[in-house]
């Protein structure tokens, strides 16, 4: 890195990431995508990538995560509205005296192997 370089980016660093953005980065990094990590950290401290990296790897960055990106957002929609359905049938709930004692033989219920399992479910396949 020139001095140059390093004189350019003394630019004030007042900014705070929302909780949003550094999950992304932090996404990025456990995925191994560390460039990609460092393209966002700048884009979110409202920098340019292309004053840091070169274009061609920039460009070749875009293309490749825009595909997850997108991907990203439509899971994470998902899952928006499965914890709105999941909150709104929890709501529903208002006390749990329904519930009933489970009978004696499933109380009595112990663990077994798997070996016990698969020399019971064999013979069905031949």
């Amino acid at each position: 890195m020139s001095y140059s370089m390093l004189r350019r980016s003394n630019r004030p660093v007042g900014k705070t990431l929302d909780p949003e953005k550094i999950s992304l980065i932090e996404e990025a990094i456990r995925d191994r995508k560390y460039s990609w990590a460092c393209v966002l950290m700048l884009r979110y401290l409202g920098l340019n990538p292309l004053e840091y990296i070169p274009s061609r790897t920039y460009c070749r960055l875009r293309r490749d995560n825009e595909k997850m990106d997108s991907l990203n957002q439509a899971t994470t929609d998902s899952l928006k509205q499965d914890r709105e359905d999941a909150a709104k049938c929890l709501r529903n709930i208002k006390d749990l005296d329904y519930a009933k004692p489970l009978d004696r033989r499933s109380q009595l219920v112990q663990g077994g192997s798997q070996e016990q399992w698969f020399n019971h479910k064999l013979p069905k396949f031949y």
